[in-house]
């Protein structure tokens, strides 16, 4: 399956790969451009695949369950999906995205998210360290402080100076008083 800017409509979609990247065949493209860089002398394939736009199938997986993680690896497509989407209803409690093949598109998509409340994070789930992962803050702290909360509640902790819930009132603090 493909994956498609918010908005656009379903449809069959024509991708590229290297019979030489096979059994796995870790690069597939609309961009045939893309897939002959990295394999320039390869034996270049296509298929037709369904494409779904990003909404859309983020809309069919809630339905089962809830997301925390967005993870984007769409080989070329990256800048345009995540510009696509509605980040102000977005709920994800970090994102990670492939950012070699970004360009320029990089640094404006690391601003769009950072206007929603994201900040970078270092390296994404790519095993060869191919992704950038971004975080949402203020989603993150609550659920943290919400952990740790339950966590003494139930251990029934008090901090070094005897006075219950100092060590979760020092986290809140401590999280008010970042910059990021």
């Amino acid at each position: 399956m493909a994956v498609l800017p918010r908005g656009e409509v379903a449809r069959e979609m024509t991708l590229w790969f290297a019979v030489e990247d096979g059994p796995h065949f870790q690069v597939a493209s609309n961009d045939r451009g893309h897939v002959e860089r990295l394999y320039p002398q390869g034996t270049i394939e296509s298929m037709e695949v369904p494409a779904i736009p990003i909404d859309l199938l983020i809309e069919e997986i809630r339905r089962e369950t809830s997301l925390e993680l967005l993870a984007i690896d769409v080989e070329g497509m990256d800048v345009e999906i995540l510009l696509s989407m509605d980040w102000a209803s977005a709920d994800f409690y970090a994102v990670s995205f492939e950012s070699p093949h970004m360009g320029d598109g990089e640094s404006v998509v690391h601003q769009r998210l950072h206007e929603f409340g994201y900040v970078s994070a270092g390296v994404g789930l790519d095993l060869n360290g191919l992704d950038s992962l971004v975080l949402k803050t203020e989603t993150l702290r609550r659920k943290v402080l919400a952990r740790v909360w339950e966590l003494e509640r139930q251990a029934n902790l008090s901090d070094v100076d005897g006075k219950p819930w100092s060590s979760l009132l020092y986290l809140i603090n401590w999280f008010r008083t970042r910059g990021d």
